[in-house]
Formats: structure tokens, C-alpha cells, sequence
């Protein structure tokens, strides 16, 4: 055991887990948010124009690629790590 590992402690800290957790809510956040949207507009909750609805899609199309991005980023991150 080196004298930098005795002092930052074991590899999966307590920061490392909080930020697994944050972003670990922030993904069912998101893929809750794309899900809702989708049903709002299919299930008649709203009722947007033409505009509206196309919106709406590329809206919940990136929030469902930004939760990608973090999945992808927090997998990585947690092989370098080991």
C-alpha cells in the first residue's frame, strides 16, 4: 500500500459514491421525463399544435441522449477508476 492510498483512501470514496448516486437519479429522471412526454402528447394529456409536438420530440430526443452521454460517461469513469 503506497503512502498516496493511506491518505485519499480506498479508490470508491465517499465522493466517488455520491456522484454515482447523483447521476445515477439524474438518468431515471431523465428517462422518466422522455417516457411522460411521449405519453402525454399519445395519450391526450396535451394537446400541442403542430409546432408544439415537434418540439416536444426533439426535446425529449436530447434529455434521452444526454442520459445516454451520462450512462456512457459514469461506466467509463468507473473503469478508470478500478
Amino acid at each position: 500500500m503506497t503512502l498516496q492510498h493511506q491518505v485519499d483512501g480506498p479508490p470508491r470514496d465517499l465522493e466517488t459514491r455520491i456522484a454515482e448516486r447523483t447521476f445515477g437519479k439524474d438518468r431515471c429522471e431523465n428517462a422518466l421525463w422522455v417516457v411522460e412526454s411521449l405519453l402525454a402528447m399519445t395519450l391526450g394529456w396535451l394537446e400541442p399544435n403542430a409546432l408544439g409536438r415537434y418540439l416536444i420530440i426533439a426535446q425529449a430526443i436530447a434529455v434521452a441522449a444526454i442520459a445516454v452521454l451520462e450512462f456512457v460517461g459514469l461506466r467509463k469513469a468507473r473503469r478508470l477508476a478500478l
